[in-house]
């Protein structure tokens, strides 16, 4: 069985392949993020790789496609030590799709949730304290962290159902697990 830390870094370490656009349809890279943003879910794993910078950078985040089984999106967030996250409003899609979307703030060691909209999805950070208190929005997914502090806004239960079962990493080389559903 593969240990979190080991599913951490194979999700991490996965080439960025998510296909953005802005508004007008034209598209973009993952770096030096507009305020609006548009992606396009193609079957598979689809995996945002952005600074913690660019996450805050986006206020509203519209999916053209709904995640789902056969759609899963994995956004892997590079926000090193304490993060102040101002939540992103997500368009286009709801609790029904939150088991197939996980933020990984795989190297947040105290992550304070912001802002005033709605997390849909599982918030990936077990190295990270978590702090939930000026963002009185819910959370449509789970929350796996080191410790969790909430005191506002509900938590509907959506676990990350999807099942890694292998990531290429950087250099495109396919690293296979017998098991990779996260808890």
């Amino acid at each position: 069985r593969v240990d979190r830390r080991q599913r951490q870094m194979c999700i991490r370490d996965s080439s960025h392949n998510a296909q953005l656009t802005n508004p007008n349809g034209q598209s973009i890279s993952n770096t030096n993020l507009p305020n609006q943003v548009k992606i396009n879910l193609q079957n598979g794993i689809n995996y945002l790789n952005i600074t913690g910078s660019d996450l805050n950078n986006v206020d509203v985040f519209t999916y053209n496609n709904q995640p789902s089984s056969s759609k899963i999106l994995v956004i892997n967030v590079d926000a090193s030590g304490t993060f102040n996250w101002d939540v992103w409003n997500q368009a286009g899609v709801s609790l029904q799709n939150a088991p197939f979307i996980i933020y990984n703030f795989h190297n947040t060691t105290k992550l304070k949730i912001k802002g005033n909209s709605t997390i849909e999805g599982t918030v990936f950070a077990p190295y990270a304290d978590i702090e939930k208190i000026v963002n009185q929005s819910n959370i449509q997914g789970q929350v796996i962290g080191k410790s969790l502090v909430h005191s506002g806004g509900e938590m509907h239960c959506a676990p990350f159902t999807s099942d890694l079962n292998s990531c290429e990493n950087a250099s495109n080389t396919t690293v296979s697990y017998t098991h990779l559903t996260l808890p």
